[in-house]
């Protein structure tokens, strides 16, 4: 097992060197994370607006329902999307599975 001192010492060496796959990936990660987080306001804020300035039945259901969504680990919602857009999934024709796109869709 190498030291870690070697493993963080060879890590700064990739990023000082300007290690192409080091900043392809930054920038992918970058790219969903922002995606995602835009989506997720887009559709979130007009929801969150709805349910709190609007009254309407089933608000305390649909409140306690958002809430416990909340506490779903990720890892479960992970494996629920990966049923989805699995190849014998409802939407594996899509082909997805794997891609930016699906992972944009995980997050937001």
């Amino acid at each position: 097992m190498p030291d870690p001192w070697e493993v963080v010492a060879k890590a700064f060496q990739l990023i000082i060197t300007g290690d192409q796959t080091v900043y392809q990936t930054t920038l992918l990660s970058l790219f969903i994370s922002g995606t995602a987080s835009v989506l997720a306001f887009l559709w979130g804020t007009p929801i969150a607006m709805i349910i709190a300035l609007k009254s309407f039945r089933g608000k305390v259901l649909l409140k306690s329902l958002l809430n416990a969504l909340v506490g779903v680990p990720t890892v479960a919602l992970g494996l629920i999307l990966y049923m989805i857009f699995s190849r014998s999934g409802p939407l594996g024709f899509l082909r997805l599975l794997y891609t930016p796109i699906a992972v944009i869709i995980g997050e937001a």
